[in-house]
């Protein structure tokens, strides 16, 4: 009624908090120790109250290194103990009191409950499922947290809860909600990532089955994607937060929901070329299955980390998991599982240069998947041996393999099966010196990569395709291609960059 305009402050930025640092401690304490201040900043999550808080502490202090004040908050373990003051006005604990107490009842219990969420950043949709209520009833609540400056709306239904702020969540809900009810929000939100990342990995990866049935619907907001593109734009976004949700899961004991989590990230870790995040989630996933006693899963996890050592080009370790794999389906009886033991033990042999070692193993998948009726095993099996093939400089043979193999895939209308099968007929029509066919299999490879968005695949049929351009004489095109697939190699991170980027230089 007066005409006041709301003026929203954010937090400070990082340049700021140290500016603030700088005029309570002196500029020479500061610059001297960059580390402590930098943890200082991280561990208050730049709230200028607990800034200051922890400036007063380091002045009255002055021979106190700041990494022991540092150290201080890093054992309160996020907690708000380390940031107590005798006076009320000064107290962080005291300060946020005035907030809480203001909420209404639903707002409350939900900002207690988003405390449990196992990250800072929180979707619409999980909270809802953290409430256990659809998310059309709990947006009010949101708008009154995100009001009251106890979540940040970053982004359309998005929102982001400080640390220090779920600190004092989790100390409330502690302190007010049964140990009963705690369990069921953590499960609640467990089940709601758990369903949608199995329902991205599916659109992402056709083939893809979990081990378990899917969790009983308990969750209030399940999600639905149009296609993989927005299965994989959710994983993109989630992706930092269902990799805390593995780590809460274990430390709550969940272990089912950190096993399966596991499970149904690595169709989509793979996708996006995330392999230490892989191999981190799969040594979780391995010690999980053994505590439970469950052989398919073990396998499964070993499986999976297998394949990322080898794309982290640690090969003795892929072959030490994929033998415990093989052992382990063998144990379950386990044979689709058995078939793809065999095709990534093939593809290893291969990428080391042993293409021989890899047929034996491609053969068994085949045989074993056709007497299964498993058509997309067959369809792999029969690339992964009109690959060896062409490898082994049998091309006329790898032709009909890989022919096989795209028919198999097509049925399917399994498009990056289909993409791997016609980068091996480049490769073998490369081989037959009929480069015209080889380039055109290549792009049509390239299109299918481009439609999953699969990198990797992407820059390897880029590198092949630059191959054949070189044996046309096309210096220019060839190179060109190199480059554009070392800027997608480099961006993954992927080891392969080093040696195209080699290959580059000598052609400069």
């Amino acid at each position: 009624t007066d005409g006041a305009h709301l003026l929203a402050l954010d937090l400070p930025s990082d340049d700021e908090a140290r500016q603030l640092l700088v005029r309570r401690l002196g500029a020479q304490r500061v610059i001297a120790q960059p580390a402590a201040v930098d943890e200082l900043i991280g561990r208050t999550a730049r709230l200028p109250l607990a800034l200051s808080i922890v400036a007063a502490r380091a002045a009255a202090r002055p021979t106190f290194p700041l990494q022991a004040i540092a150290d201080d908050l890093a054992a309160s373990r996020g907690g708000l103990t380390a940031l107590a003051t005798d006076d009320a006005a000064t107290d962080v604990r005291t300060v946020l009191s005035w907030s809480y107490r203001l909420l209404s009842a639903d707002a409350a219990r939900l900002f207690r409950q988003i405390s449990l969420h196992p990250a800072p950043d929180v979707s619409a949709a999980a909270a809802a499922s953290l409430a256990g209520a659809p998310p059309h009833l709990i947006r009010p609540a949101l708008d009154e947290l995100a009001r009251a400056n106890l979540l940040a709306e970053r982004s359309p239904n998005r929102f982001r809860c400080h640390d220090l702020l779920r600190a004092y969540g989790e100390e409330l809900t502690r302190a007010l909600d049964p140990p009963a009810d705690l369990d069921a929000v953590r499960r609640r939100v467990l089940d709601h990532y758990l369903r949608v990342a199995r329902d991205a990995a599916r659109l992402v990866d056709p083939g893809w089955q979990p081990l378990d049935p899917p969790p009983l619907p308990t969750d209030a907001s399940p999600s639905a994607f149009a296609d993989h593109r927005a299965a994989l734009a959710w994983f993109t976004m989630e992706q930092r937060v269902l990799l805390a949700a593995v780590d809460d899961a274990i430390a709550h004991g969940f272990d089912a929901h950190a096993g399966q989590l596991a499970q149904a990230l690595t169709p989509l870790l793979g996708r996006l070329s995330q392999w230490p995040d892989l191999a981190t989630v799969q040594t979780i996933a391995v010690a999980v299955a053994r505590r439970r006693a469950d052989p398919q899963a073990e396998a499964l996890a070993h499986r999976d980390l297998a394949l990322a050592h080898i794309q982290n080009r640690r090969f003795g370790a892929a072959h030490h998991h994929l033998r415990r794999a093989m052992a382990r389906y063998d144990q379950a009886g386990d044979r689709p599982g058995q078939v793809s033991a065999h095709l990534h033990l093939a593809w290893l042999s291969d990428i080391e240069g042993d293409a021989g070692s890899a047929l034996p193993h491609a053969r068994q998948a085949l045989a074993l998947a056709s007497h299964i009726g498993d058509r997309l095993g067959e369809a792999a099996a029969l690339n992964a041996l009109g690959w060896s093939h062409a490898r082994l400089d049998e091309h006329a043979r790898a032709i009909a393999y890989c022919e096989r193999a795209l028919a198999l895939y097509e049925e399917a209308e399994d498009r990056l099966g289909a993409a791997h099968t016609w980068d091996s007929l480049g490769f073998a029509y490369h081989g037959l010196e009929k480069h015209p066919s080889a380039a055109d299999c290549y792009r049509r490879a390239l299109t299918l990569y481009s439609e999953v968005q699969d990198p990797c695949g992407r820059a390897d049929t880029l590198v092949r395709l630059g191959d054949t351009h070189q044996a046309l004489g096309d210096h220019d095109t060839s190179v060109g291609l190199w480059r554009q697939a070392l800027a997608i190699l480099d961006r993954v991170g992927h080891p392969q960059a080093a040696v195209l980027s080699e290959r580059l230089a000598a052609y400069q």
